[in-house]
């Protein structure tokens, strides 16, 4: 048990601290050191806070690695000891990656972008003050897909690239609707509509109007009907 008698402690003020030390010349003033320390977060010490540090040869006083806030809130550090890295945000249940003050469920932040705002309803926000891009690696034969689903089904929409053929494809109600092939043709399932004013379709084939009575052009899918 390490307790602190003090009755008066101020911000920042050990409460207690556990000390490692490597190459020590017993008198604690030198070597590697490595420590667990509890701190009172504001004066009185109703709050306190719980330090984790490391030493990598280059600091003897120990380089800061993880805080636990009273209120929860957790920081981890770079291999310098200077900058959160992750952290931790327990009053809102979100995590930031590169950001101490996450927007959403999950921010992971390059670099910040002055002013930018993410959508209220967005679990993943994704920022960076430069080109931004998401990375899906598949094996040269398999698939690499982004899905939408609700409570009925997983599979309601879909982006799928495969990788077997090189063609992309667009799912919509679970059906597959458009694939570009490699060869940049595409494959449609369904009408194709323009405003009214161009329509494919498999059953009536492709419609061209202006809107104007007699100013249409039909082309039928066969030559009966």
């Amino acid at each position: 048990k390490l307790e602190s008698t003090d009755t008066s402690l101020s911000a920042n003020q050990v409460v207690g601290e556990l000390q490692f030390y490597a190459n020590d010349a017993s008198t604690n003033s030198t070597g590697n050191k490595a420590f667990i320390k509890a701190y009172s977060e504001t004066s009185g010490g109703n709050s306190i806070g719980l330090d984790l540090a490391t030493s990598n040869g280059s600091s003897a006083t120990g380089l800061p690695r993880l805080n636990i806030a009273a209120n929860g809130d957790i920081s981890f550090y770079d291999s310098a000891g200077s900058s959160q890295n992750l952290f931790w945000d327990s009053s809102t249940s979100r995590l930031g990656l590169g950001v101490t003050n996450p927007s959403n469920k999950l921010h992971i932040q390059g670099s910040a972008i002055t002013g930018a705002t993410s959508d209220v309803n967005a679990t993943l926000y994704l920022e960076q003050n430069a080109n931004n891009s998401i990375q899906i690696n598949s094996g040269a034969t398999n698939n690499g897909q982004i899905r939408f689903g609700d409570a009925s089904s997983s599979y309601r929409g879909a982006i799928t690239y495969a990788h077997s053929n090189d063609s992309l494809s667009f799912v919509s109600a679970g059906q597959p609707r458009l694939t570009i092939n490699a060869d940049g043709s595409s494959v449609f399932s369904g009408a194709v509509t323009a405003n009214g004013l161009f329509e494919v379709n498999s059953a009536n084939g492709i419609h061209v109007s202006d809107h104007t009575a007699g100013r249409t052009l039909i082309i039928k899918p066969s030559l009966t009907g």
